[in-house]
């Protein structure tokens, strides 16, 4: 309460001070309902109920209004048989109000009329004052399509009753003034927080999905841009103009060295699907700058991720029993953990992959992409290229776990990188670790052959009555994929179990080499923790590369595990600025040191990886000369006629400081050679080169060799070959 009333030895007591004790004790109730419950008009019970046909009876409970609470002690019934409606329908309101200070419980009791002689008289007095709640009705409008009435001030609305001529049709509360309960508001929200709990991995992957959606759909072309692509396409066909059966024809587009004779393998460089210039190479690692760089966390020995910290994703609520573990079957289970599909990025410089072109508005595409607007512009070609190569999933090796099997199958409700597992022990036995597998399902069922990932948890770090965390290596789960969690045990521990509903899956227990399911109603008990990422974009410092006499290009490789939405690049840092390795140009000075650095982008909720290694960033400077032999072209028939094409990028026929020789090699080991008859240059799509040379060897042969031969002299940029097609013309 606010206030207190001070009473003192032998003081004088005032009526006003006993008085003033209710007075502040009421107003300090009305301000807690008020302030704490509602302030608004409300009821609570006055449950309303038909007693007979033509009445109803209106159970005790309790009006309030403005904090105050006015009592209903006892049921009140109400006859409606006045009010039975001739023709139609009327709706009869139950309405509830309240009355102040109604005067109660009147006695009798004496009061001193003479001090002196303490002479009494008794009076009838009311003993106390109360606030008076009541119901009554208000009656309704008879007619076919009746209405609820009209609620008088001061009082709201409990319920109504649809009366029709022979009696009572329903009756229904009106929940909107009423007073909701503690009681009931604990219940929904144990049920919110339990829907919560379900929702939330699905609510909070919307973020992840939609960066998957925007980056789909970033590389997809539309109508406008892959028309002109299909047009090209049918004027090469119609230049070509080979017949169906033709088959003495070939090309390279030297994605490796399959066509390469291996004596001319120094003279040149095979990569990211070019022929380029031979060129001075060394190999570096890459590392950290700072091995222990709070900014990432390592696994694996040599896997890097973004720091993070764990994340309840998914748990199975409640308990409903337990299980003794040991009252399975012990077995031996075969398990064989697969190598996990990994991608190798490289990132090449000379290579001209990619093409930018800018138009003289400043509005750039994207790079690969080519207008057919006719907007004036020009292109330019960069100088670096990327490659992603896709490694398919390789079984690793055959590791036996002896004791019971059991399992719970969990569909991941959104893409995660899990780090933690709990599970729940009620009980410990004497001895026994418990080794947990996470693995990939078929038929619905625990796969022991693609195990994504293992923890073996010794007894002693086994938790009794409560939660055993089980710290494994960051692993990769994919929103609507089933997964199997795995416990062996040669102990008897009781696992708890809990009704079925939260993992989308089922329980299992292994027996006889096979997984057999008796019980659809109940779950593990589990809690699968996220890694939740301090940062959306991470910057790791990976030290200095240096290559004496100047860095032409850059390219890495290593394997990364790069979710969709996700995007790990290199970057380096020249003269104070810092370039991504396919921003163009950026090496033309050719620099002796690069500082680099690995940048991760992601959200908070998805990061991709990185494994660290020796010899995995390769340096080049291109040298000023190019040779390159191809293996031998067999011919069905002799013929005598050739045609070679070649498509080359950053090559020019009236630089000087440029020079190409393309001719045939033929006879006995291959040493005659056959210089070409006429050389024809056209040009091609994004600033390229389409150069034919014509042979003709006087005789028919039957077998070929071409070479290719190049040069260059500063400033000229070297140019590259990124396809050759020969035919056998006749």
């Amino acid at each position: 309460m606010e206030q207190l009333v001070v009473f003192r030895d032998r003081q004088e007591l005032d009526p006003a001070d006993l008085n003033g004790i209710e007075t502040i004790a009421r107003t300090s109730l009305d301000r807690i309902v008020r302030e704490a419950v509602t302030s608004d008009a409300r009821y609570a019970g006055l449950q309303v109920a038909a007693a007979t046909v033509t009445s109803v009876s209106v159970g005790p409970g309790a009006f309030f209004n403005e904090g105050r609470v006015y009592a209903v002690s006892e049921p009140a019934p109400i006859n409606l048989y006045e009010n039975l409606p001739i023709n139609h329908r009327r709706y009869i309101a139950i309405v509830a109000s309240g009355q102040d200070d109604v005067n109660d419980r009147v006695e009798e009791r004496d009061f001193l009329i003479d001090a002196d002689s303490d002479e009494v008289e008794p009076q009838a007095v009311p003993m106390r004052t109360v606030r008076l709640g009541g119901v009554s009705k208000v009656v309704g409008t008879e007619n076919i399509d009746p209405q609820v009435p009209t609620i008088p001030p001061g009082a709201i609305l409990v319920a109504t009753v649809l009366m029709s001529t022979s009696g009572i049709q329903s009756v229904k509360m009106h929940e909107e003034t009423r007073l909701p309960s503690l009681k009931r508001h604990a219940e929904r929200l144990i049920d919110l927080d339990n829907f919560r709990k379900r929702a939330e991995p699905q609510i909070g992957a919307l973020t992840t999905q939609l960066a998957n959606i925007a980056d789909r759909t970033e590389d997809k072309l539309d109508r406008e841009e892959l028309l002109p692509m299909q047009l090209d396409l049918a004027r090469i066909k119609e230049r070509v103009n080979l017949p169906d059966d033709y088959y003495d024809y070939g090309s390279d587009k030297f994605t490796d060295a399959d066509e390469t004779d291996p004596a001319s393998a120094s003279g040149h460089t095979i990569a990211g699907d070019g022929l380029g210039f031979a060129s001075v190479t060394a190999t570096r690692a890459l590392s950290l700058l700072n091995p222990t760089d709070p900014k990432v966390k390592r696994y694996e020995a040599d896997w890097i991720q973004p720091s993070y910290s764990p994340k309840v994703m998914l748990e199975v609520l409640g308990e409903s029993g337990t299980i003794t573990m040991s009252s399975y079957q012990t077995q031996g289970a075969d398990t064989q953990k697969a190598v996990v599909s990994r991608k190798e990025v490289k990132y090449q410089g000379f290579m001209a992959d990619y093409v930018n072109r800018q138009l003289d508005a400043g509005r750039k595409v994207r790079r690969g992409i080519t207008l057919a607007d006719g907007s004036r512009g020009y292109y330019y070609i960069t100088k670096e290229y990327k490659d992603v190569t896709t490694y398919v999933t390789v079984p690793g090796p055959v590791t036996t776990h002896t004791g019971a099997q059991l399992s719970q199958t969990v569909l991941a409700p959104r893409t995660f990188v899990m780090s933690q597992l709990g599970f729940f022990l009620a009980e410990l036995d004497a001895s026994g670790d418990v080794t947990v597998l996470v693995t990939k399902t078929k038929d619905g069922k625990p796969d022991l052959d693609a195990v994504i990932n293992r923890v073996t948890v010794a007894r002693a770090n086994l938790i009794g009555g409560g939660e055993t965390v089980a710290a494994i290596q960051p692993t990769l789960l994919e929103a609507g994929q089933l997964y199997a969690f795995v416990f062996i045990t040669q102990g008897g521990h009781k696992i708890t179990v809990a009704e079925a509903g939260s993992t989308e899956g089922q329980f299992y227990y292994g027996q006889d080499g096979a997984w057999v399911s008796t019980d659809a109603t109940r779950d593990v008990k589990l809690k699968l923790y996220a890694n939740k990422f301090d940062r959306t974009r991470t910057e790791v410092a990976l030290g200095t590369v240096t290559l004496a006499g100047g860095i032409s290009d850059i390219s890495w490789g290593t394997d990364v595990i790069e979710p969709e939405g996700t995007q790990i690049y290199l970057e380096a840092r020249k003269a104070g600025h810092w370039y991504t390795l396919y921003d163009h140009g950026f090496l033309d000075d050719e620099p002796d040191t690069l500082e680099l650095r690995a940048v991760f982008v992601g959200t908070s909720d998805l990061q991709p990886s990185l494994k660290l290694g020796a010899d995995l960033i390769t340096l080049h400077r291109v040298g000023d000369t190019i040779e390159h032999l191809s293996t031998a072209r067999i011919l069905a028939a002799g013929k005598q006629n050739f045609v070679v094409d070649l498509h080359l990028t950053n090559y020019s026929p009236d630089d000087p400081d440029q020079d190409l020789t393309v001719t045939l090699k033929r006879g006995a080991g291959y040493a005659t050679t056959t210089t070409a008859s006429a050389e024809v240059v056209e040009d091609d799509i994004l600033g390229t080169k389409r150069v034919r040379f014509s042979f003709n060897t006087g005789t028919p042969i039957t077998s070929y060799k071409i070479a290719i031969s190049g040069s260059r002299q500063a400033p000229a940029f070297p140019f590259l070959v990124l396809e050759r097609v020969d035919v056998a013309i006749s």
